[in-house]
Parts: C-alpha cells; structure tokens; sequence
C-alpha cells in the first residue's frame, strides 16, 4: 500500500497483514523537491534500530528499504545541481547497493566513503562552485576496492585544490577490481586517481576527460594518475590487468609546476626504491587533444609512464597539439609503442630513457608510428659545453627528436630496442639513439624534411651513437637498414658502435650537398 513520506513515517499505522509499503518521497513537496521525489519501496524487518533506510511506524513495526538500486534521492537529495547534496549522496553510498543517480546532477562539497563495492550509474555528482573541500574519495579505508562506474559525470565545477589532490577528482584507493566507463570529467579537475595498489584491474573506457577552458585552458591536472605506493609499490607478484582504452582528452594542461609530468595520463612510481609494477599496462585507442603544454617546459606529456611500468603498450592512440612530448616513457622496460599517430608536437614525438639511475628501458618495442610537425619550425641554438656535450636552445616548436631513445651513460642497463616502420617528418632531429646495448634495428622507416644544419654529432637528422658522453664506445650491435630520409640538411650519423654494425638497402633522397648523407665513426 502507499503510505506518505518517509520523514513522516513513524506517524502512520501499516496495517497488521501488510508488510510491502511504498512512500510517497522522502519528505513533503516544496521548493525545490517535487512531489513524488524519493519515493521508494519499504518492507517489514524483524527489528530496527533506526537508520538512513529504516523506521519504525506508529504501530512499533520496522520497515526497511527494499530497492534494488539506491537514489540519492530516496534520502533528500534534491539533484538539481544548486543545494548540497553531499550528506544524502554519502547516505545512498553507505547501504552498499548500487546507486541510481536517475539522471539527475548532485552538488557536493566533498566526499569520502568507505563503502565497497560500489556501482554508480546514470548522473552527476558536481563540486560546488568555489568549493576547497576537494575530492570524491572511494573506499577512505583502503580495503580493496570493488568498483563500476557507468555514464557518471564528476564535474570538478572550475574549484580548488585540497591535499595535493585535485578537487573534484575522483580518487580510489587499493583498488581491486575498478571499471569506468562511458563516464565525463569536465571543468578544471576530475580524474580518476587511484592512489595506492591495483591488485587486480583497473579499466577505464570509452570516457571524456575535459580541461577548464575548451582547447587547452588552464586546469588542475585533471588526468587518470596512478601511482605506486610508499612502501611496497604495486607488488609485481600480484596479477595486474590495467586498461585505458578508447577515451578522449582534451586541453588538459597542468595549473603550476609541471614537475609530476601530468598531461593526459601519468602513470608513476612514488620512488625510486618503490616503483609501479604495471604489469599488462595496455593504453589504446585513445585521443589527445591539446594536452600537456606548460610554459614550454619539456617535462610534461600527453602520456607519461615514470619508474618501471614494465610490459607495457602504448597503441593506435592519436595526440593532436600542444603538448611538449607525445608519449614519455622512464624507468619502464619491455614496453611497446606501436601503430600511434602523433601531430604537432612541441618538442619530442616518443622518448624513452632511464629514469634517477635506478630503471631502465629495455626490450622497448617502436613501430608503425607516425609522427608529423608543421614546417615553419626555426634553427635552434646549439652551444657546446664540454668536449662532445651540447645544449640546445629551440627558437620554434619542433626541434625534437621525434624519437628520442636513450639509456644512461656509463652503465648497461639499457638494453634492446627496435625501431621499425615509423614516418616521421617536419621535424628538426627525426632520430636519436644513445647508449643503447645489446641488439639496436632501425629498420623501414621514413624520415623526411628534417632541416637541422647543426654538425653536433647528437644533433643530426638521424644520430646514433655508442654513447653522448666523449665520443665512446658501446658494446651493441647495430642493424641500420632499409630506411628512407629524404629533405635532410644533415642527415646521419652513427658513432660508437662497438659490436657488429650493418648498414644496408637505405636510401637518401635531397640530402643536403654540403655534408655527407652518411657519417660512420669508430669513436
């Protein structure tokens, strides 16, 4: 049977024999609460005490809720995006069922939770305007969290930051089963940040991620940031499948220092002595628009794996604009960069390197990328500082390289790498590999209208070297063949090479006529 609404509940009488009843909402119509708003199914329980979705009628029966799924709602929330929501949203997350959000947009000023696992579908949750309060933080408690998030909004609502965590971001902590899909992180902050381990899965898929003004505004980092905890990392014995996979970013653009690297994706280790162990890392499929540009400082990427995101790929995804490097990889091994497409970039397309000494990037797969800057690029400066050591000062956007492989001097961590099929062109370096070991294939790839006229051995269309430091030698084996580079006004130099080395079936094409299309050194 109806009964009335559910404040008023304890003043009514369900009569003996009736043990399903139905309010008629949460509380009595009025501005802002249309009739009707909240109601929901109520059955007879043994005993109470009360709670958020328990009463007792006037007759001493207990009656609870009975819904399959929750909405905020059925505890007062409004969900007209204007009064404060949070307290009812909070109440609907505490019954541990899933949470309808009907469609409707709930303002909050901050949430943390405990609850697990948690579904949440069909909204928006907004951060109130101005609001410091900060982030949307799932399971507070750090007990594995079980998690799927569908057609969901986290409006971060242009508000500020609180405990180094965006506002409005949505945080998850010890995940161990996430998904989220087909969700929207607009204006100014709204990741999804989990912040400690991933045990088992994290997806995100098919979301758009937007920063606070259209095509490149200034925002607070809003980006998917996963990071190793202090302390034990993300364990590599523990099984870890984490997808991004057909998502959409755009004008994200870190607000102050770049130095976490932030662009559209950051995945990080806290520390050297407790890096992330990513295993089964996969980020296809997505598009980059606009993000990652900070006061031209070359830190900061549309897509970052820092500290020993080992097996991963980085595939098929496209990055358009803005951003100094396209795909930033450090401290990361057995990593494949294949099939992306990366336009008009500041600085470098793809780069890897050693990341404080302790990681390296070995087993590093790049293939079939393509990689293309405009042509009104301009000659850097280019000041040698030390015997054989150079810095390089860009006056335009494009100096590169587009791709950018380098180990650490001195040692031999890094080792393996295949660079194969890629199209690289407009750029000022196309190519530099550096204190690679083991086996190093450049093999069928094009590289065109590279327009350096530098005669820094490291500086060159296409540079590949034993090491940077003092002309020495590396004991790799290099593998040069069947590439094209063509409108070079300095093309290739190989230098350093202390193991076997094949140059075969390449061809150069308008190769400047005052240097030679091929340079090769012992030391």
């Amino acid at each position: 049977i109806g009964v009335g609404v559910f404040t008023a509940f304890g003043s009514f009488t369900v009569p003996s024999g009736t043990d399903l009843v139905r309010t008629s909402g949460y509380d009595t119509p009025g501005p802002g609460r249309a009739a009707g708003l909240g109601r929901a199914l109520y059955a007879v329980v043994a005993a109470g005490p009360a709670t958020e979705y328990r009463a007792q009628d006037a007759g001493g029966r207990w009656f609870e809720l009975v819904e399959e799924a929750v909405r905020p709602a059925m505890r007062g929330a409004l969900g007209g995006g204007g009064a404060d929501d949070s307290a009812a949203v909070a109440a609907a997350l505490s019954l541990g069922r899933p949470i309808d959000l009907a469609g409707r947009t709930y303002c909050v000023t901050g949430i943390s939770t405990s609850a697990n696992p948690i579904r949440m579908f069909n909204g928006a949750l907004k951060l109130r305007s101005g609001s410091a309060a900060g982030a949307v933080l799932f399971n507070a408690t750090a007990a594995q969290l079980v998690g799927d998030f569908d057609e969901v909004t986290f409006d971060g609502n242009h508000s500020g930051q609180t405990s180094g965590y965006p506002a409005g971001t949505v945080i998850l902590a010890d995940v161990e089963d996430v998904r989220v899909r087909g969700c929207r992180f607009p204006n100014g902050a709204g990741g999804v940040l989990p912040s400690s381990n991933i045990r088992t899965r994290f997806v995100v898929e098919g979301s758009l991620f937007e920063g606070g003004r259209e095509h490149g505004g200034v925002l607070n980092e809003n980006t998917i940031y996963l990071v190793g905890s202090i302390g034990g990392g993300l364990e590599s014995s523990q099984p870890k499948h984490v997808v991004i996979t057909g998502n959409t970013f755009i004008g994200i653009v870190p607000e102050t220092d770049p130095g976490r690297g932030v662009g559209g994706l950051l995945f990080r280790g806290n520390s050297a002595v407790t890096p992330i162990q990513a295993h089964k890392l996969t980020v296809t499929d997505n598009l980059f628009y606009e993000c990652g540009q900070y006061a031209n400082s070359n830190k900061v990427a549309a897509v970052s794996l820092y500290r020993a995101c080992s097996f991963s790929n980085i595939a098929n995804n496209k990055i358009f604009f803005g951003c100094e490097k396209g795909i930033d990889v450090q401290g990361s091994d057995q990593v494949s960069v294949i099939g992306n497409i990366i336009y008009e970039t500041g600085g470098t397309g793809i780069a890897f390197a050693t990341r404080d000494g302790s990681k390296d990037c070995s087993f590093v797969v790049i293939e079939g990328n393509t990689i293309v800057c405009r042509e009104d690029v301009v000659e850097p400066t280019i000041t040698e500082v030390a015997d054989g050591e150079f810095t390089i000062t860009s006056a335009g956007r494009a100096w590169g390289p587009a791709i950018d492989a380098q180990g650490l001097q001195n040692t031999t961590s890094a080792r393996h790498l295949v660079v194969a099929n890629n199209i690289v062109e407009g750029y000022l370096q196309a190519l530099l590999v550096a204190d690679y070991h083991g086996d190093v294939a450049i093999h069928c790839n094009t590289f065109a209208r590279t327009t350096t006229t530098s005669t820094s051995a490291d500086a060159r269309a296409v540079s590949i070297l034993g090491t940077r430091a003092n002309n020495g030698i590396t004991e790799f084996n290099l593998s040069f063949c069947d590439n094209s580079i063509s409108q070079a006004s300095n093309s290739t130099y190989i230098r350093g090479v202390g193991g076997s080395l094949k140059v075969a079936g390449n061809s150069w094409h308008a190769i400047s006529s005052t240097m030679p299309a091929l340079t090769v050194f012992r030391a």
